[in-house]
Order: structure tokens, then C-alpha cells, then sequence
């Protein structure tokens, strides 16, 4: 299993994702990771950290010095070819060294600079290099306003590429996960790490539980729920999250029929 995580949100919520799903399933089986971001600041905390030693290949990108100032030209244009080089090499020592190329998982935000720009460039490059390879990608959209003023810019400039390269797009929205944690939670005090739980909950459910991880075949998801390429843009609950979300219908809803699907699912598996 292969995660990229690009930029301050996507390594942390990469990492997150990454240890809830170390932490379901029983095993010591290995996640092949690349952190890139354009500054040293969250890269240093997850390279020092006792937390995160569970990964046995784990390979970590500066590119630059001073972050994209949240501007997607910045992180599209700044990066060298001998650094996409090098993150290249890196990718394809991950797939010679393992059995079976199921997939590549991409953790980013659509609105700051490096996750925009740079996870751009970067996907732009993979898909080039390695037209079969399928592509997913854990894209966390903005609240509405408030986050940076390029962010409405940045966010349709990666979209426009994720359209173009990515084979399916695991959408999470901040404003729409504050809001089930305040109907759920019944309180107005979140914080950035609330929602970046909610978000690994969600993301590690694809991952079952087990003493071994499971891989889950990407190509089977297309086939299956994303057929039509320019129709791949998917939401991801969680088990809880789903009863949690049945419970706030209507009273006037006969939810029952639905309960009960998912009760004989369940009995059935």
C-alpha cells in the first residue's frame, strides 16, 4: 500500500490515516510513504517522532525553503526537474519492492499553495510516467471562506487537474464534516484535529479490519461505483458516522427499509 501526502494537511491527515489503519488491523505489514511539503516545520515533527515508527520505508521531500505562500503557480512552477526526479526514483523504488501494484493513494488539500500547486505537478508527473497506475486521492475541500484568500483560485486549478488525472477523488468537506460533528456532537467546539479524526475514521474504513492489512483493489471501486471517468468524485463514511447520520432524518422519514438492508448485510458477512 502506497500513500503520497503533500503539503501540512495531507501529512497530517495522511499520518492519521495511516495509524488508524495500524491501529484496525493487527499486523506488521508495511505502508510505503512520501511526505513532500515546500517547508521543514511538520516534515521535522513526523521524521522526530517516537509515534511514528511503524512504516518500515519512509521517505521525506523538502522542495524549497519558504512554503507556496498558498498560491498554486508557486508550488506548480517552483519545483526543479531534478526534484521531480528524485520523488520519481523514490516512487518506483516503492513499486519494485513490493508484490503487487494494487494502486496509489494521494493525501492533499485543494486549497493551500503545496497542496494544490505542487500535488499538481506531482500527480501531473505520476499519471505521465505511469499511465496504468490507478490513482486516488484523499482531497480535503475548504470551508467556504476564512482559510487564505487564493483558496477559491487554487481550488479550481486543482480540480482541474484531479478531473484530468486522478482515476477516482475521495472528497472531504470541512464545512460539511463541521456540520455533522455538530448535529452528532451537539456542541460548537471543533477544532482542525477533530475534523482531521473524522477524516481518518472515514478514509481508514476503506481498509478492513483484520489481523493482516487488506488491499483493496482500486480498479474494483472504479468498476464498480465510478464507471463513467468524468463522473469519480466519491464521499467515504465510516460505519458510525453512517448510523450517526440515519439517526438525524426526519421523523417523518421511514428510514426502517434502510436499517434493515444494512442489518442483513451485516448478519449476512
Amino acid at each position: 500500500m502506497i500513500f503520497i501526502q503533500i503539503g501540512q494537511c495531507g501529512i497530517q491527515c495522511g499520518q492519521e490515516i495511516i495509524q488508524k489503519i495500524y491501529k484496525n488491523n493487527k499486523s506488521s505489514d508495511s505502508i510505503k510513504e512520501l511526505l513532500i511539503d515546500t517547508e521543514s516545520k511538520v516534515l521535522n515533527e513526523y521524521r522526530y517522532s517516537i509515534e511514528n515508527k511503524n512504516s518500515s520505508y519512509r521517505k521525506y521531500f523538502q522542495i524549497g525553503k519558504d512554503g507556496s505562500g498558498n498560491n498554486w503557480a508557486f508550488g506548480y512552477y517552483r519545483i526543479d526537474r531534478e526534484l521531480i526526479n528524485s520523488v520519481m526514483d523514490s516512487f518506483s523504488n516503492v513499486i519494485e519492492s513490493i508484490d503487487l501494484h494494487k494502486g496509489l493513494n494521494i493525501v492533499h488539500s485543494i486549497a493551500g499553495g503545496t497542496g494544490s500547486g505542487l500535488f499538481s505537478r506531482i500527480i501531473e508527473e505520476l499519471k505521465n510516467r505511469y499511465p496504468k497506475t490507478c490513482i486516488s486521492t484523499y482531497s480535503i475541500f475548504p470551508f467556504e471562506s476564512g482559510e487564505n484568500a487564493l483558496q477559491n483560485y487554487n481550488s479550481v486549478l486543482s480540480l482541474s487537474w484531479l478531473q484530468k488525472y486522478s482515476d477516482n477523488i475521495y472528497c472531504f468537506s470541512n464545512k460539511e464534516i463541521l456540520d455533522i460533528l455538530n448535529k452528532t456532537k451537539n456542541s460548537i467546539n471543533y477544532s482542525i484535529n477533530d475534523i482531521n479524526n473524522f477524516i481518518s475514521n472515514c478514509a481508514s474504513s476503506l481498509h478492513p479490519y483484520g489481523n493482516k492489512i487488506q488491499y483493496i483493489n482500486t480498479w474494483d471501486i472504479i468498476y464498480n461505483i465510478c464507471p463513467i471517468p468524468s463522473m469519480k468524485i466519491l464521499k467515504v463514511f465510516s460505519e458510525s458516522t453512517l448510523e450517526n447520520l440515519i439517526n438525524l432524518l426526519p421523523n417523518n422519514f421511514n428510514n426502517s427499509r434502510l436499517i434493515n438492508i444494512r442489518k442483513t448485510k451485516y448478519d449476512s458477512t
